[in-house]
């Protein structure tokens, strides 16, 4: 019976910190994308992030459209038109960018954005949302 207990505790210990680092903190969502967006992305200031849907995350730009694409800040709107080029986005409303405010519930939105980008410091403001890690 003693040697049972200190097996337990560290079964309750081990299931405990994997609880803490899944469920606590944001994760990353690795999303598919070409060489071209991927090399884009890396030229960028660090503090400029993609976000995704935590419940639903994005996972392939393949397919994504111009209204499923927001942003908030007009400084990063070039960011956002050299994304469409880099991903070849069919452009339907021209060079325009959907802007959206951080305070919104951004992936909850009925026909809202898939991707969003913004800077870091409005990270915490997102909480349904994971930070978006390109591949190809």
């Amino acid at each position: 019976m003693k040697k049972l207990f200190p097996l337990g505790a560290v079964v309750l210990l081990l299931a405990f910190s994997l609880c803490v680092v899944n469920c606590s903190g944001k994760r990353t969502a690795t999303v598919k994308a070409n060489k071209k967006v991927v090399e884009l992305v890396k030229t960028w200031d660090p503090k400029v992030n993609f976000y995704t849907s935590k419940k639903n995350p994005l996972k392939s730009i393949d397919g994504l459209r111009q209204k499923e694409i927001a942003c908030f800040g007009p400084e990063l709107a070039g960011n956002i038109q050299a994304f469409y080029d880099a991903a070849q986005i069919k452009k339907e409303y021209g060079d325009a960018v959907q802007v959206i405010g951080p305070e919104n519930p951004i992936f909850i939105i009925e026909n809202g954005p898939r991707l969003y980008l913004t800077l870091s410091n409005y990270e915490p403001k997102l909480k349904e949302a994971v930070k978006v890690r390109f591949s190809y």
